[in-house]
């Protein structure tokens, strides 16, 4: 099920005491790995109205509102700093450091951040008012995957009719092997 996006620009990943702890604009694979190195595997997903400006506005990843997505309960709304560290149960001061670390990059004070995070996009901005808005995220997952097969070439597996374009057709394709990437 949807919730929050995860993607995108104007957000932070907050770990369980309160501070950013990746680059939100890394490759998946530093993300997962960074996730998975945060205590229990999980964080918080931190947005504020930069990214929701209107709760009744239907998001295009998931089809449904924040308006719904709080009412569902998995996202959780704070009108300041200091209610969003009182939801996440972390220390105010600390999360406020972290979110200015950002906010500094974002205002382009500072060219990258401890992370290598850098405000390169029209889209980057400093998040510095609410709603804010959170959602707790686990273990992360990813749905890019490849998978090759080595087939001895020719053979019937290899269909040589329509199936595949000219240019893939077993005849085609070196005669020692004939490598599938699905």
């Amino acid at each position: 099920m949807l919730d929050i996006k995860t993607s995108g620009r104007n957000r932070l990943f907050i770990n369980t005491n309160g501070d950013r702890f990746v680059n939100e604009g890394a490759a998946r694979d530093v993300l997962s790995k960074a996730v998975f190195a945060q205590p229990g595997s999980t964080y918080w997903l931190v947005q504020n109205k930069l990214r929701y400006p209107d709760e009744n506005a239907i998001d295009l990843l998931s089809g449904r509102t924040m308006r719904d997505m709080l009412a569902q309960g998995r996202v959780k709304k704070a009108a300041n700093l200091d209610e969003l560290a009182k939801i996440i149960n972390v220390d105010p001061n600390r999360l406020k450091a972290t979110i200015e670390s950002y906010n500094k990059v974002a205002r382009h004070e500072v060219e990258t951040d401890q992370f290598g995070f850098k405000a390169n996009h029209t889209d980057d901005r400093p998040m510095t008012e609410g709603p804010w808005y959170v959602a707790r995220r686990f273990r992360p997952f990813t749905t890019q995957w490849a998978a090759s097969i080595l087939i001895p070439a020719p053979t019937p597996l290899m269909p040589t009719d329509s199936a595949f374009p000219d240019f893939m057709q077993p005849a085609k394709l070196p005669a020692v092997f004939t490598e599938l990437t699905v």
